[in-house]
């Protein structure tokens, strides 16, 4: 047991839902685990990977290879790369059809799964539609909402935060922020103070206001790159706010596409839940999809040295067309 670390005190809770999951033959096959470094998030996947070759068995024999990542049933992508591809998908997908060289369960472990560009968490979210008897899934994040929401409708989150989202969004609501705004500000920021420093800022407020109007089609049409040269003329001139603007984007667009699926009671813009139903009609869920993708895209080009203005205008251009530059 030496070389199995130790269960960290918020392990417990997480560990206690699996193994009740597994005694009720309930656990759902793919499990997305959200929680920061700091309580120690990939050891839990690894505990939780045990659990699932142990079962129902109580107390659990932990195999050692799980932790030391030699165990042949157990396969882990962890990519040193800005993002994680769809050939790694494939690779996954391509090893999981292959005869199990021991019997038991297979477990698949994607660690920062918020790395997944549009294309692999495409191909992922067909090995979800089809799930496999006894292949399980585990996505490890940092924030579940960087997952697309189609993903998360198929997975069973396990959310471990040293400090909860809906803490922070709670103390934000005391110390008398509207509810949208709280809301959206406390999954930016797991930390009441970066929290309300962001909330007192203009310009953060005028970027949740302006950015449903960016897709409104509710109204005769406009050109989404004209939209936001008129919007934010002086946005290319800072990099953090262009940063900013664009996960609030992608928080818009996973917004439409839960208005999409019929569950916009979910929407984080819920002051603009009119304009998400009427907006989501206008789109079909895959171009939203690789909307959201090639706006993450973007965000990982702006930590490199690039030509924001031009960027910015090609991200506008593409989100006007709805297609994939």
């Amino acid at each position: 047991m030496a070389d199995i670390p130790p269960i960290h005190s918020m392990h417990e809770a997480p560990l206690k839902q699996i193994k009740k999951g597994l005694a009720k033959s309930r656990l759902s096959h793919a499990i997305i685990l959200e929680g920061s470094a700091d309580v120690a998030i990939q050891d839990l996947a690894l505990h939780i990977a045990a659990e699932i070759f142990c079962g129902s068995q109580n107390p659990c024999d932990k195999d050692a290879r799980i932790f030391h990542l030699t165990h042949p049933n157990i396969k882990v992508i962890e990519s040193s790369k800005s993002s994680i591809a769809k050939d790694d998908i494939i690779a996954l997908q391509h090893d999981f059809n292959q005869t199990a060289v021991e019997d038991g369960p297979k477990v698949y472990i994607i660690f920062e799964a918020e790395k997944m560009n549009g294309y692999a968490a495409n191909a992922l979210l067909k090995f979800l539609e089809e799930p496999h008897a006894n292949i399980y899934g585990i996505l490890v994040t940092q924030d579940a909402l960087s997952l697309l929401p189609t993903i998360l409708s198929r997975s069973q989150l396990i959310s471990v935060k040293s400090v909860p989202s809906q803490l922070v969004f709670e103390a934000l609501l005391e110390a008398g922020y509207e509810r949208q705004p709280a809301a959206i500000a406390s999954v930016l920021w797991q930390d009441v103070k970066r929290a309300k420093d962001h909330l007192d800022l203009d310009e953060f407020n005028q970027l949740l206001d302006q950015i449903p109007t960016l897709l409104d089609f509710t109204k005769k049409p406009q050109s989404v790159l004209k939209k936001m040269r008129d919007l934010w003329p002086d946005l290319d001139r800072d990099k953090p706010m262009v940063l900013l603007f664009l996960d609030l984007i992608m928080l818009y667009l996973k917004d439409l596409l839960y208005a999409k699926l019929e569950v916009s009671d979910k929407a984080l813009f819920s002051d603009a839940k009119l304009t998400l139903e009427a907006t989501a009609e206008h789109y079909d869920q895959a171009t939203l999809v690789s909307m959201w993708a090639e706006t993450l895209a973007l965000k990982e080009k702006c930590e490199k040295p690039i030509h924001l203005s031009l960027a910015l205008d090609n991200w506008a251009l593409m989100m006007e067309r709805g297609d994939v530059i």
